[in-house]
């Protein structure tokens, strides 16, 4: 069974056969650890490696993107301010029920579209074929509040 001294408390430890071969020092905890590597300095030569990788590499204010933000239509992922969930989003500006994001689902701005007004918190819209990324009008049904909506759905599961 072999038993190590930390090299900062000279606290005796169990450390695997393994795991001995592997590190040039031994700590018996991460507090210890953190004891003798503080203050310590990269040598010269490390500092030349890291210099040498580093090499070439925009970093900071050197970089061209430096404090560009990539928002919207500048970022790359952009895919027309759609997102596909269980629904499908839009990104609106200035509608009144968006999302913190600015994003309202799709289903209501057709019936919205379809009927000139915005549609209130209360109201439902259904999708009849109940794919909720078939978005046109004819697949749509607005329910004035969920009850309604849930009524719709138990008289759909009795058959009647």
């Amino acid at each position: 069974m072999p038993n190590i001294e930390c090299e900062v408390c000279v606290k005796k430890f169990y450390k695997r056969p393994g795991e001995i071969k592997k590190t040039k020092h031994n700590f018996c905890s991460k507090r210890c650890f953190g004891k003798f590597s503080f203050g310590k300095k990269h040598t010269k030569e490390a500092k030349q490696k890291i210099s040498k990788a580093n090499k070439g590499k925009l970093g900071g204010e050197k970089n061209p993107m430096f404090g560009i933000r990539l928002v919207g239509e500048k970022n790359g992922n952009w895919k027309g301010g759609y997102k596909r969930e269980r629904y499908i989003y839009r990104k609106v500006k200035d509608h009144p029920n968006a999302t913190k994001r600015g994003s309202v689902r799709e289903h209501r701005l057709v019936m919205e579209e379809s009927l000139g007004r915005y549609l209130t918190i209360c109201e439902v819209v259904h999708h009849e074929n109940g794919d909720t990324t078939d978005n046109r009008l004819e697949n749509l049904t607005l329910f004035e509040n969920d009850n309604k909506h849930q009524e719709h759905h138990r008289i759909l599961r009795r058959g009647l």
